[in-house]
């Protein structure tokens, strides 16, 4: 027998429990499916050093803000503790340890299909998001490889690495941000920067760099980027000659072109000046105990993390057409919505709150 609902939301992170809050108010009868057994199960696993790199005032969820006399970038323990105080506040209604399997139109409603049920609703909120699975790239000899291989979603500190070889393969901002913490481990830290990338300091003279993206959006691209290109050189320097090299596209067009966003630098360029960090290119091929990279040089290895992102999963859910970064391309499903699939400058969790927003107020005129 079907349960009949109103709304049904996939996932339990930031994104998903934003739309449940923005329709707590409505006398519609709503759902959340979260397969793992926890709020926010993404940031749960996330290591341990992990702080929002967005401000507090500006990580809030939709009528509910962070307390004021929490930290300004606030610990993942911290955020972990907000989110389940969310789910308090607005009495959400969550179905832990159950997964969508399938979404299907019909006529008028969407038949929810998961491993424990089936259930109707009028609308369906995908709020799974970029980070569904984590994604290894593959690399010749790697199976070879006699040291040990992680990907960064299994990684919680440097404890255990103190004095290994170690390698960090990937220069988003938990590449960075993991790097440095193996180098205050005293781990021998080596981060294989892939290709062009921008780095920008978290705060700019004690301003965040995500109320400057606020401030300042407003602003054509043509002439914020280079704007932003001269204060950044002021603040960090020339990288080339420490092996990283911006892209030929500014901040702005980058982000708009591809998704791609900067990393927002906390400490790993000081580690990587100091001598700390050693930066190698793209690695060509693994060998027993060593990594090979295209210029030709080699690193003794014990251990290879490998933070090189995500990709989202509700392919297996529901067929959709998605972008090159596995963004879905929304088409007019009525009763359908996406959330959490873009992180632009001003930041992932502003963004979703406004998403949030908006969806409730189309479940609301629909």
């Amino acid at each position: 027998m079907e349960t009949i609902l109103d709304t049904v939301i996939i996932g339990a992170g930031p994104a998903g429990l934003a739309v449940a809050g923005s329709l707590a108010k409505s006398r519609t009868k709503v759902l959340i499916f979260e397969k793992e057994g926890a709020v926010g199960p993404l940031w749960s696993r996330h290591y341990d050093r992990l702080h929002l790199h967005t401000t507090r005032g500006n990580s809030g969820l939709p009528g509910f803000p962070i307390p004021a006399k929490s930290p300004r970038y606030l610990p993942r323990k911290y955020f972990l503790s907000y989110l389940e105080k969310y789910r308090e506040r607005f009495n959400l209604r969550i179905q832990f340890g159950e997964m969508v399997t399938n979404l299907k139109k019909e006529d008028h409603h969407w038949k929810v299909t998961t491993d424990k049920g089936i259930y109707s609703s009028k609308n369906v909120v995908v709020a799974t998001g970029l980070n569904g699975m984590p994604f290894l790239p593959k690399y010749p000899g790697l199976e070879s490889f006699q040291g040990n291989v992680i990907h960064s979603s299994k990684y919680k500190n440097g404890k255990t690495y103190a004095g290994r070889k170690t390698l960090v393969v990937g220069f988003g901002n938990s590449g960075a941000e993991i790097a440095l913490d193996l180098a205050e481990s005293k781990a021998d830290v080596g981060l294989c920067i892939r290709g062009p990338v921008h780095v920008v300091p978290r705060d700019f003279f004690g301003i965040p760099v995500q109320t400057l993206a606020i401030l300042t959006h407003w602003i054509p691209t043509w002439l914020l980027d280079p704007i932003f290109g001269v204060l950044v050189r002021l603040v960090v320097g020339d990288l080339k000659k420490f092996g990283i090299s911006p892209p030929t596209q500014g901040i702005n067009a980058l982000s708009t072109s591809s998704g791609r966003v900067p990393v927002l630098d906390v400490g790993t360029l000081r580690k990587i000046k100091a001598g700390e960090i050693s930066v190698f290119p793209g690695i060509k091929s693994f060998h027993a105990t060593e990594v090979e990279f295209v210029d030709g040089t080699k690193k003794s290895c014990d251990s290879v993390i490998f933070a090189t992102g995500y990709r989202p999963n509700f392919l297996d859910v529901i067929e959709a057409e998605i972008d090159s970064k596995g963004r879905p391309i929304c088409k007019s499903i009525q009763g359908l919505y996406f959330i959490g699939f873009y992180y632009p400058l001003t930041g992932a969790l502003r963004q979703i709150s406004t998403e949030a927003k908006d969806i409730a107020r189309s479940i609301f005129k629909y």
